[in-house]
């Protein structure tokens, strides 16, 4: 058996072995699909969102899972309190980027969670995770690739100034 897949094997077993506790405060349209995808691996997901509860939850994870795809005030109060907590815990923490890129509310929220703990993993498609990276792009939809309509994209990456939407770049150029 190749490395990567014996090592893949390995980390599955080990999860279902510990069955660990996966905290997520996430997309309100995603919820299920979360909680199901932890299960289905064999750890136990757990969906607190209140801010009075977060950091006493987290105490009882192996990781925090943050979503800002239904984003309020509240919700990145409790994300921050959550994760800084997971901080001091020492746990893993992952910031889904969702929208970023989208409004300017979104990416100060963004830029607030990265300020105020730290987060060891972001996941987002290839405009949000430019977006939070400096780059000056828009973000209109979820994109799976730029500059391509099937899951494989193709053409060039958009530079700092193109506009990501749906899975296609408009940068001005021609071509773009």
């Amino acid at each position: 058996m190749p490395t990567i897949k014996l090592k893949a094997f390995t980390l599955l077993e080990r999860v279902r072995t510990e069955s660990p506790v996966v905290h997520h405060l996430t997309n309100w349209v995603t919820i299920s699909d979360c909680a199901q995808a932890v299960k289905v691996l064999g750890a136990s997901p757990v969906m607190a969102h209140a801010p009075e509860e977060v950091e006493e939850m987290v105490q009882l994870a192996s990781a925090l899972v943050l979503n800002i795809g239904t984003l309020t005030v509240e919700v990145v109060r409790a994300m921050k309190l959550a994760a800084q907590s997971a901080n001091a815990k020492g746990i893993p923490v992952v910031l889904d980027v969702c929208g970023a890129g989208a409004t300017s509310f979104r990416d100060r929220k963004c830029f607030e969670l990265l300020d105020e703990a730290r987060i060891d993993l972001i996941k987002g498609n290839a405009s949000e995770v430019a977006r939070i990276s400096g780059a000056q792009v828009r973000t209109k939809g979820v994109d799976r690739r730029p500059g391509g309509d099937g899951p494989g994209g193709g053409g060039p990456e958009p530079g700092p100034e193109a506009e990501v939407h749906g899975g296609h770049h408009r940068s001005g150029r021609p071509g773009g």
